[in-house]
This record gives C-alpha cells, structure tokens and sequence, in this order.
C-alpha cells in the first residue's frame, strides 16, 4: 500500500507508475493523468512549438542517417556533388526537386554496383526507374518522341 501525494488516498502499489529508476511514482495514476490533461490544455502552443522543433530536427538527422546507410556518401559529399552540378539536377538542370514533401535532390545510383551517379529531380529520377536504367530504351523513347 502506497499513499497518494496529491490525493491523500492510500492506494495498492498497482495504482502507481513504475518510473524509469525502478521506483513507484510519489502520485498515482488517476491523479496523474488528471495533471497531464490540465497540463496539456494550459500549455497546448508550448507543446505544438515543441513537437515541430523536435520534428524538424528528427527529420533531418534521419534523412542524413538514411542517404549515409543506403548509398553510402555523407551530407559533406552529398553538397559537393550537387555544388558541382550547379545546385541543379544532373539530367534536366532543374533547381527544384518536384517531390511533394522536399525540394532537396534525390540521390540517383546504379542498382547493380550500388554507385551513386549524381543527384536528380524527383521527375528525372522516377523516369530511369521507369525504364530500368535501360539505354536502348531510352533511345527508342527518343526516336518515338522525333516521329
């Protein structure tokens, strides 16, 4: 048995969060989730800037996680290959990505050496999925396109 720091109810052990040091919380779990829900009501703009500050932080850590596991190139390396590309995709020069969620280049890579090849507009890069990197495919859209 346990008694409540808020309520003054003595309670079983079962009515009190087991914190992360391994030790019950000081106030039970009603009370608990009676502050947590005043707390948020008061604080409702607080806790929004928070989450899109945490947001934004997250979402660009993974995505320099991600480019670095998947194709191997850093975001040092990742800049110097589109600075060197003129901050414009490699195919069509366009300095917009086109992709819904973010105008940043999408890394293009050979599927079978795994070789990043440069960076693309999200348009240029979904076009040589389409074809499966295919050449002669390729051509043969060209000289359709020239009829």
């Amino acid at each position: 048995m346990r008694t409540c720091s808020i309520c003054k109810i003595e309670k079983n052990s079962a009515d009190f969060k087991l914190k992360s040091n391994g030790y019950l919380s000081s106030f039970c779990k009603t009370c608990s989730a009676s502050y947590q829900k005043e707390y948020q009501e008061k604080n409702k703009e607080k806790i929004k800037e928070k989450k899109k500050h945490y947001h934004t932080q997250t979402k660009e850590y993974r995505r320099w996680y991600t480019i670095k596991m998947r194709y191997g190139i850093t975001k040092e390396e990742y800049e110097a290959i589109l600075l060197s590309q003129n901050n414009k995709c490699a195919i069509c020069e366009n300095t917009k990505s086109g992709h819904k969620n973010t105008d940043e280049m999408v890394v293009d890579h050979c599927h079978k050496t795994q070789k990043v090849r440069g960076l693309l507009c999200n348009r240029c890069n979904t076009l040589l999925g389409l074809i499966d990197d295919n050449p002669e495919f390729m051509q043969n859209i060209s000289k359709y396109l020239k009829k």
